[in-house]
């Protein structure tokens, strides 16, 4: 009986694909901990390695299921031997035969409807997360995530559009091209001002390159109408590393006069609260909140928030997002470089830049692969140049080196570009 297969089992021991080969495939790679898959760009299934589709191809089940009948002498012409079978015998195979035609018809009409699904595995592989539940929110706070995705293909990567089957859920998308490892995000925003109580929403993403696929995300929340936060969010913006800051917000609750605020939590050890209640009265509770950036804040875009713990019994908890950007005293662009494909013999020139909040000087740039040559720039600027060169050598294989810059800044600065790429003959 045959039975629809799952991208995990599209992987026949019985089956090469017409692609392997011819080089349209390779075979997979593993750079750190993540595999590298490849896509086959007949039949769009993903395979780890060099076998792609099950016994029976959906696109040419018809073609490929006689010749396997015929093999096992159950052809579909069995005129000649039926000559000379006795008339009880010949009815016996031309039924056998017919019950092949069904089985192979009820096998296409199966495929037909599983491959849609396992075509768009390979795209649904490259999201960290397809769901996400805010919550209780209150209304006006700005209420957002982001879904990551990570090209782990060879090919480009094209994001063509995001929808969402809601107006309460406002999506985005970051960075429509990626190439190999690069990361993007697809995000996705509650509308809290313009809408109330609980809502869903389904955000599809569609992709165009290198195949056409689409991916849908899950988003659900419960905007709260009764509690309002002004700004709805607490947004820090640009912060120099070990310089901390603070930012106000305040809460409001229209209900019972007797509503509080219990606790305020958050999992960053760099964040602080300062909780202050402020009576209103009619039934209005107000409270001001000041949050606080610790100096020992990491470098980089920080996404947390911090949680209201009320004592709603139905709806404890209140989330409030907090943004900001920690800027290092030392920053290096790009920090993620595809060298590409190299042929044996083949140089390939780059640049780095390397920017610092005061003049320095570079003293060091270092790399464990020797094909990477560097020229160190002179003097002390703000901002340097550093052009090196690759020069493939006859070892095909993976290219995945890290390339450390060492500044007159201290040698606990230092900047860091991960290197990727890929000798091929």
């Amino acid at each position: 009986m045959f039975q629809a297969s799952t991208p995990s089992s599209l992987h026949s021991s019985n089956y090469t694909h017409p692609n392997f080969g011819n080089g349209d495939w390779g075979q997979p790679h593993v750079r750190g901990a993540v595999r590298e898959w490849k896509i086959c760009k007949d039949c769009g299934q993903i395979a780890d390695n060099r076998k792609c589709m099950p016994e029976i191809r959906f696109n040419d089940a018809f073609k490929r299921v006689p010749s396997r009948l015929e093999g096992a002498g159950m052809g579909f012409d069995s005129s000649e031997s039926n000559k000379a079978q006795p008339k009880s015998q010949q009815r016996f195979t031309s039924m056998f035969s017919l019950a092949a035609v069904r089985a192979a018809i009820m096998m296409l009409i199966v495929a037909s409807i599983a491959s849609p699904a396992m075509a768009q595995a390979w795209a649904t592989k490259m999201f960290k997360e397809t769901s996400h539940d805010f919550g209780a929110v209150a209304r006006g706070a700005k209420t957002e995530f982001e879904f990551e995705l990570t090209n782990i293909y060879e090919e480009d990567l094209h994001i063509a559009s995001v929808r969402s089957s809601c107006g309460c859920t406002s999506p985005r998308i970051t960075k429509p091209d990626l190439k190999t490892w690069e990361k993007g995000t697809i995000v996705a925003q509650f509308n809290t001002r313009s809408f109330v109580g609980k809502k869903a929403a389904v955000v599809t993403v569609t992709f165009d390159k290198p195949y056409y696929a689409e991916v849908q995300l899950m988003v659900s929340g419960h905007i709260r109408s009764d509690v309002i936060v002004e700004p709805g969010e607490v947004q820090f913006g640009d912060v120099d590393q070990g310089t901390a800051k603070n930012a106000e917000l305040t809460v409001q609750y229209a209900g019972r006069s007797n509503w509080k605020i219990n606790d305020v939590r958050s999992e960053c050890d760099y964040l602080t609260v300062k909780l202050k209640r402020e009576e209103q009265g009619g039934g209005r509770v107000g409270y001001r909140l000041d949050v606080g950036l610790k100096d020992n804040a990491p470098p980089g875009n920080i996404q947390q928030e911090i949680v209201l713990v009320t004592d709603d019994i139905k709806f404890e908890r209140i989330s409030v997002p907090v943004f900001a950007n920690v800027l290092p005293p030392l920053t290096i662009a790009p920090k993620m470089l595809d060298l590409g494909d190299l042929k044996p013999g083949e140089s390939k020139q780059q640049r780095l830049v390397v920017r610092g909040k005061t003049p320095f000087a570079i003293t060091e740039i270092s790399c464990e692969d020797p094909r990477f040559k560097f020229k160190v720039p002179e003097g002390e600027k703000g901002t340097h140049l550093v052009p090196f060169e690759f020069i493939a050598t006859e070892d095909v294989g993976e290219i995945q080196q890290t390339i450390a810059v060492k500044t007159s800044l201290g040698e606990e600065l230092k900047a860091e570009c991960q290197i990727i790429g890929r000798i091929k003959k």
